[in-house]
C-alpha cells in the first residue's frame, strides 16, 4: 500500500451516492432566521425532541400499566364470582382486540402530523391580500402549522425537530417562509396542505366579524405583541449599527503604529 494513502478509508457503501442510499430533497430555503437552521442550534433541538419523546413514552407506559392492572383485577373478581369463564373470554378476544387496535390507530401519539378530512375544500375565492393590512397575515405569524406525514417525509419543508412535524418558526413565532415586508408566503406555489385548505373567514380566533374586517380580541392582542417585537428588533438593530459605527470611527482615529 502506498505510504501516502490512509490506512483506513470509509467503504463506498457509506457515501451519499452509494447504491440504495435514499435521495434527499433539499428543503425550500427559509426566509426568516431560526437557530435550528445552523448546526450549533440543531443539536439542542434534537436533544429537546428526544427528551420530549422519552417523556411521552414513560407517560404512555405508566398509563398502559395501570390500565392492565385494573383489567386483570376486574377479570379476577368476575371469574372468582363465576360471572364469566375463560372460554367466554377467549371467544370475544379476537374481535375486541381488533376494535381496540382501530381506536389506538386514530390516536395522536409521538410526532404530530396534520390530518385533514378528505372532503375539506380548498378556498378558491379567498384573496388573502385583501385583508393582510388588517390581520398582518395572522395564519403565518400567530398559529402552529403541522405538516402531513407525506410532507414531512418529502423533506421539502423545514420543521421543528423538537416538535414534529410543526412548520419551523422564528423566535417571534413567525413562519420561516413568511416575508414580513411583502406580507407574502415565499413558498406559496407549494405551501403545505394545512395552509392551502385554511379559510380564515370562518375562524373566530382571527375575526370577530370578517365582513366588517373586525379582528377578534385574541388577534388584537397578538397584533400588538408582534408590533412591539418588531419595534424592539428595529431599535436593537439601530443600536448595534450605531455601536459599530462608533467603533469604526474610534479605530480610524487611532494613529497608525
Amino acid at each position: 500500500m502506498n505510504k501516502d494513502e490512509p490506512a483506513i478509508t470509509p467503504p463506498a457503501a457509506d457515501g451519499f451516492d452509494a447504491p440504495g442510499f435514499p435521495k434527499l430533497t433539499v428543503p425550500y430555503p427559509a426566509h426568516n432566521e431560526n437557530s435550528q437552521l445552523h448546526f450549533e442550534g440543531f443539536l439542542p433541538r434534537i436533544l429537546a425532541g428526544m427528551s420530549s419523546f422519552h417523556a411521552d413514552m414513560v407517560r404512555h407506559h405508566q398509563v398502559e400499566f395501570e390500565q392492565a392492572v385494573i383489567v386483570q383485577c376486574l377479570l379476577q373478581v368476575l371469574m372468582t364470582k363465576g360471572y364469566v369463564n375463560k372460554e367466554e373470554l377467549d371467544a370475544v378476544f379476537p374481535n375486541m382486540a381488533r376494535a381496540v387496535e382501530e381506536v389506538r390507530a386514530k390516536q395522536i401519539t409521538g410526532p404530530r402530523s396534520a390530518s385533514l378530512p378528505a372532503d375539506t375544500p380548498e378556498p378558491t375565492d379567498l384573496d388573502c391580500s385583501a385583508h393582510h393590512a388588517d390581520c398582518h397575515a395572522a395564519c403565518c405569524t400567530s398559529f402552529n402549522v403541522f405538516l402531513t406525514s407525506e410532507e414531512a417525509a418529502s423533506n421539502k419543508y423545514h420543521w421543528d425537530v423538537a416538535l414534529p412535524y410543526r412548520l419551523l418558526v422564528d423566535e417571534r413565532g413567525t413562519c420561516v417562509y413568511f416575508d414580513a415586508e411583502s406580507l407574502k408566503c415565499t413558498i406559496w406555489h407549494d405551501r403545505p396542505l394545512s395552509c392551502r385548505k385554511f379559510d380564515c373567514r370562518t375562524d373566530g380566533r382571527i375575526w370577530e366579524d370578517y365582513g366588517k374586517r373586525q379582528l377578534s380580541e385574541m388577534m388584537m392582542n397578538s397584533k400588538a405583541r408582534i408590533a412591539a417585537a418588531r419595534q424592539r428588533a428595529k431599535k436593537a438593530a439601530q443600536e448595534a449599527a450605531r455601536a459599530q459605527a462608533e467603533l469604526e470611527a474610534a479605530q480610524a482615529d487611532q494613529p497608525a503604529r
